[in-house]
């Protein structure tokens, strides 16, 4: 990577940092455009991915999966040059990282997610997992996955994927509001109460925020324990 282009990379992860998503994509635009003639692709995909999540934060969804594209493809040359060199060196049968793929797919998948496209993202989130990248973007791809399927009505699959992510991230409160919400979904109020206390507990503002999904479930638990005793 050119020193000019390293410049622009860091000016705009900082932006990004600060949320300040117009200058973060214009560093980037900047960083791409010095390393037209780069001969590793794998800053580019970096880049555009970089790009691809602040598009993405400012709802433009439709440019954010072309640059997650466009990461993919550097990637994909990466990946391919990277094979050819230890080849040539005879160490073929070292290991490629695959995480920044990985990565690249389960933010496409939750940008598709944006675009009520689920058999997409659910794609993507296979992808990733197949990948075998560690935690926590592991626990994310299943998140994306889980959240596909749940609004697709597919309850069972959504809430197998969403205690995954919890076995990987077990203090993370949306992931055990999304495994509550999934169990509210299929009339099983007291799981239902139960992963929203959890989730409560992890993150307060979190039921502050979803108070009429809690009170649901709260009030069908308790009917349905009143109707269990009574019998």
């Amino acid at each position: 990577m050119s020193e000019n282009a390293q410049t622009l990379y860091e000016q705009a992860i900082a932006y990004f940092d600060k949320q300040k998503w117009d200058q973060s994509i214009e560093a980037f635009s900047r960083a791409l455009s010095s390393e037209e003639n780069d001969p590793s692709p794998s800053f580019k995909a970096r880049f555009y991915n970089g790009r691809g999540v602040a598009y993405a934060q400012k709802n433009n969804y439709d440019q954010a999966i072309k640059d997650f594209n466009k990461a993919l493809e550097a990637e994909a040359l990466d990946q391919a040059v990277t094979c050819a060199n230890r080849g040539a060196a005879h160490r073929i049968s070292e290991p490629i990282d695959q995480s920044l793929r990985a990565m690249i797919c389960t933010n496409r998948g939750a940008t598709r997610l944006e675009k009520g496209k689920y058999d997409d993202a659910i794609s993507d989130a296979n992808e990733a997992l197949q990948l075998n990248p560690e935690q926590p973007s592991r626990a994310i791809a299943h998140n994306v996955r889980g959240i596909a399927y749940t609004r697709k009505g597919d309850y069972d699959r959504a809430i197998e994927d969403f205690n995954e992510a919890l076995k990987l991230e077990p203090d993370q409160a949306d992931f055990h509001f999304k495994l509550g919400y999934a169990h509210l979904l299929k009339k099983e109020h007291e799981k239902a109460l139960e992963y929203f206390l959890q989730a409560g507990r992890h993150n307060p503002k979190l039921i502050a925020e979803n108070t009429l999904c809690y009170i649901a479930s709260k009030m069908a638990a308790a009917q349905s324990q009143e109707t269990f005793t009574t019998k």
